[in-house]
């Protein structure tokens, strides 16, 4: 076999040698072989100089690597732990899972850093090096002294080779034994968790119908507590429906998962990210159906004294069938309440009513500003300083979807004297403590970008660790509002956290496809020139005046809107200058045309400043002059806080929101800005509940009518189930 195969080769090869001579003359033929070896050679060096680039780069990101442990290191040394963990993950973007290894590496890249880079160890390696047993450590690190690369997979080899020594022969077989049994029961086990999500889906449909049809809404601020011991029967049938359908479900819930998952007080320590939080949750939520613990005073909540919260139910999609989830429609429902602090003049307010958010209160410290919100919309207002309302006060609002606020920039201004936390206006610590009161299901804070500053880096990383204490995910991003069609040069810091881990990954920072463009001409044209003819050409000196500003300054953006720029630094002033905008004085109305004639510029008046930051030309900033430039010029331009709050709403009901339709429709109709909202006159025995909900459904209803309208559905179900209750009884008897 051997011999013929060795003949074969030969005759191959004399073959090839007769094509090549056919092809070739014997001087072309010695002339293509040469070129042929010196294109094997080029070839072969060049792989040789790309090789030692890659190794080149691989030590370096190994060398990279231990530099960054080695800075960390460093900030233990002038941060507590717990802050420099939160400090790396949110301000240094370091992954939250790759901290922990940064630390566990900090001793073996002092001990072996060395040898670690002279084999160019690559960072999963030195992770699972880090976590690896003593025992695995020290064989790995003899191989990496020696030269050897080891990799990841290696010393994960290594580690079971090392366990697998330290089993006797009969252990050895009792680990094969099972592993036969689990592959078994593996193959059932689809079947059996698929069926179970189908029942499960089912049951999630039965609640969603008992919340719907028999179950009273939660008790408002100022109502009075549901009495659910006066409850229909119909209420009673579907309520022991779904505990007996929950019964059944824990029980099969038992067989497949077993019994031994984390009790509700250990779910923090289980990891926001973990799947095996998750299925205790829905563990815990199949035993309150079972037990009938469900709506009670809680509603659908794990704990008591947060009703508007669903999460005792929202826990079984993770054990339902794949796919299943609540439909766009019921997303779309899903009302989102807001407590606000430090409100201003309603800049953010506004755009999170156009988000779809309701305030349940709005806190602030200044009269006029709390004026101009009072005149403008029928938002609850509270005016004080939340430095001295009692936490307890926020504690009421335990569970409230979202807590928001443009807390005050003083302290982080670079135009004052960047105190920060020394500054007696810094709010931050206050709204740390709302947050931990109030546990909202999200939070949203925005500043100047002066807050992220060198100098307050400690600081923020406190911040970052007393949220994450408190069981919220934090990010700190930068938005820019001339990106959503804000005409000014603003960009603003924006603090969020999530207390659910999933919300926190699904939370997108906004982002249009295309910039929302929107110059200081289209924004200001029609405001700055009063006395303009409106003809199609110049027809008057001022209009050549206009039209002159309008080529020169018409497609600029503005500077960023301050309360004070007649006070402000000469490069403020400056900047105005160069836009062509008078900001020497405070002025109330725009030159005349004899005015300017005369060289007058167009000038920044409190009209001007609510244009550019995005107000409704109808919202009334209340107070003397000064007042109303300093609202303005403290505001959250809406536009931009309504892309904020859109992706907060996104991230914590799934639902896929048109960020754009949104921003170029009015944040609220406009016709009932500044109207007087009395509540109406509607008499309950003059409708019927259906009536009621008609007029609900109506779109002519005003908006402001609608909580009322509301909550007179709710007493005429409320009387309904009543009598329906009293009738039983009646026949009964």
């Amino acid at each position: 076999m051997l011999v013929k195969k060795t003949k074969d080769s030969i005759l191959a090869v004399s073959f090839l040698g007769q094509q090549f001579a056919a092809v070739y003359e014997p001087s072309q033929a010695h002339g293509a072989l040469s070129d042929m070896k010196a294109a094997t050679a080029e070839i072969d060096e060049r792989t040789a100089a790309l090789r030692k680039a890659i190794r080149a780069e691989q030590t370096a990101i190994t060398t990279s690597h231990l530099n960054l442990v080695s800075i960390a290191s460093e900030l233990r040394a002038v941060l507590p732990e717990d802050d420099v963990r939160s400090f790396l993950s949110i301000e240094c973007l370091v992954p939250c899972e790759d901290v922990q290894g940064i630390f566990d590496l900090v001793e073996l890249a002092r001990d072996h850093g060395d040898a670690l880079k002279r084999t160019a160890t690559s960072v999963s390696a030195m992770n699972a090096l880090a976590g690896a047993s003593p025992q695995t450590r020290q064989l790995a690190l003899m191989r990496i002294n020696l030269g050897h690369i080891v990799t990841a997979v290696d010393i994960r080899s290594i580690e079971r080779r090392a366990r697998k020594a330290e089993l006797s022969l009969d252990d050895s077989a009792d680990r094969r034994r099972l592993a036969s049994l689990r592959c078994a029961a593996r193959a059932t086990a689809p079947r059996q968790i698929e069926a179970l999500g189908d029942l499960v889906s089912d049951l999630i449909i039965l609640i969603d119908e008992f919340v719907e049809r028999d179950m009273p809404d939660p008790p408002m601020a100022d109502d009075e507590v549901v009495d659910f011991s006066r409850v229909s029967m119909r209420f009673r049938t579907s309520f022991d429906v779904i505990r007996t359908q929950a019964k059944g479900l824990l029980g099969e819930f038992e067989r497949i998962y077993g019994t031994d998952h984390a009790a509700p007080e250990m779910w923090k320590r289980a990891g926001q990210l973990s799947n095996r939080r998750a299925l205790a949750r829905a563990y815990e939520s199949l035993k309150r159906f079972a037990a009938g613990r469900f709506a009670d005073r809680g509603g659908m909540s794990f704990e008591l004294g947060y009703p508007w919260r669903t999460d005792l139910r929202d826990a079984l999609f993770h054990i339902a069938r794949a796919g299943f989830e609540v439909t766009e429609r019921e997303r779309s429902d899903m009302e989102l309440r807001v407590l606000e602090l430090c409100a201003g003049a309603g800049g953010q307010a506004i755009g999170l009513h156009a988000a779809g958010f309701v305030p349940t209160m709005l806190y602030e410290n200044n009269r006029n500003a709390a004026a101009t919100l009072r005149k403008n919309w029928n938002w609850p207002v509270t005016t004080k300083n939340i430095k001295g309302i009692p936490i307890a006060r926020f504690a009421s609002s335990r569970g409230i979807d979202l807590v928001a606020g443009g807390l005050p920039c003083q302290p982080f201004s670079q135009s004052g004297d960047m105190n920060g936390p020394d500054d007696g206006r810094n709010l931050f610590d206050k709204a740390v403590e709302v947050v931990r009161a109030a546990r909202p299901r999200a939070f949203f804070f925005e500043n100047v970008t002066g807050f992220t500053g060198v100098r307050f880096g400690a600081y923020r990383a406190s911040l970052f660790r007393r949220f994450k204490a408190s069981g919220y995910d934090v990010q700190l991003h930068t938005i820019d509002a001339a990106r959503f069609g804000v005409p000014q040069k603003r960009q603003r810091v924006v603090m969020v956290g999530f207390r659910s881990s999933a919300a926190a990954r699904a939370f997108q920072m906004p982002v249009l496809d295309k910039p929302l463009e929107v110059t200081m001409g289209d924004a200001l044209g029609d405001i700055l020139f009063p006395y303009r003819s409106g003809a199609g050409q110049a027809t008057t000196p001022y209009d050549s005046w206009a039209d002159a500003w309008l080529d020169v300054h018409g497609k600029k953006l503005a500077p960023t809107v301050t309360g004070s720029p007649w006070n402000a630094r000469n490069r403020i002033k400056k900047q105005w200058a160069a836009c062509g905008i008078d900001t020497r004085e405070q002025h109330e109305i725009q030159p005349t045309p004899e005015e300017t004639a005369a060289g007058a510029l167009p000038r920044f008046t409190p009209e001007v400043a609510k244009r550019l930051q995005g107000f409704p030309d109808q919202w009334e900033i209340t107070g003397d002059l000064r007042s109303k430039f300093t609202q303005l010029g403290n505001a959250f331009p809406p536009r931009a806080a309504t892309a904020v709050a859109a992706a907060i709403r996104s991230a914590l009901t799934g639902e896929q929101i048109d960020l754009l339709s949104l921003l170029e429709h009015p944040p609220m109709p406009l016709s009932e800005i500044g109207v007087k909202k009395s509540r109406p006159a509607i008499d309950l025995n003059a409708y019927t509940l259906a009536g009621i909900r008609n007029l609900r459904a109506d779109p002519e209803t005003p908006s402001y009518e609608l909580e009322y309208i509301k909550k007179v559905e709710r007493r005429l179900r409320d009387r309904a189930r009543r009598a329906a209750v009293a009738k039983n009884r009646l026949l009964q008897t």
